[in-house]
């Protein structure tokens, strides 16, 4: 399938609670459609189905929770691979991994370009976060990300993922849900603080990049 003339950059959040500190940088500027998929794998493949083919490329945007002992919040997860639990995925375009990595390295965030893990269920406790990070060697988790790649990967689509940690291997948090999880005062505040990062990122990039329509960096 081609790709439509002038597409735009498709930036997917699972939560407007994500995409809100995201609007003022980036809603607004040319060639670029931000779109909330909804919480998990389902909602996210079902949002991408319907907004990747009139894409030229998506970045899978938001938090995501550490699996690795001393990945804090605010640290940038940038990966060259992506899991999850029934088997592989699609590897994010590699070029635009490096060049995301240097954009958030010249605004002195820190980052790691690690695995990613997608999962259909959140990982509340501590204990289940350090089996799937040794199960797995994922440095990071979070619902989505995986749905959209294969997505963009089945329909040639080129995808990124950036994403800040929220919350620490070690930390248990509320309820069933991500949304849930927000409710906490001290993630939510969290939230407010990091959650701009990974547009900030983005930004830089596309600065860089000086033209939406370019091919991706290899």
């Amino acid at each position: 399938m081609g790709e439509p003339e002038a597409a735009p950059l498709l930036i997917l959040c699972a939560l407007e609670a994500e995409l809100a500190p995201l609007r003022p940088l980036l809603e607004g500027r040319p060639g670029i459609r931000l779109a909330v998929t909804g919480t998990g794998p389902r909602l996210a493949s079902t949002a991408a189905r319907r907004l990747v083919p009139a894409s030229r490329m998506v970045v899978s945007l938001g938090c995501c929770g550490a699996l690795r002992d001393g990945a804090g919040p605010g640290l940038l997860v940038i990966p060259r691979r992506v899991l999850r639990e029934e088997g592989p995925v699609a590897d994010p375009d590699p070029g635009w991994v490096s060049s995301a990595v240097a954009a958030a390295q010249h605004l002195g965030f820190l980052v790691d370009e690690g695995p990613l893990l997608s999962v259909s269920a959140p990982l509340l406790d501590p204990a289940s976060k350090h089996a799937q990070a040794t199960r797995t060697g994922a440095i990071a988790v979070d619902m989505e990300t995986a749905a959209i790649g294969a997505v963009a990967a089945e329909l040639g689509r080129p995808y990124l993922c950036v994403r800040v940690v929220l919350d620490t291997v070690d930390e248990s948090l509320p309820g069933a849900s991500s949304a849930e999880a927000l409710t906490l005062p001290a993630l939510r505040a969290r939230l407010q603080q990091v959650a701009v990062r990974p547009a900030q990122c983005l930004c830089e990039l596309l600065d860089e990049s000086r033209s939406l329509r370019s091919a991706p960096p290899r």
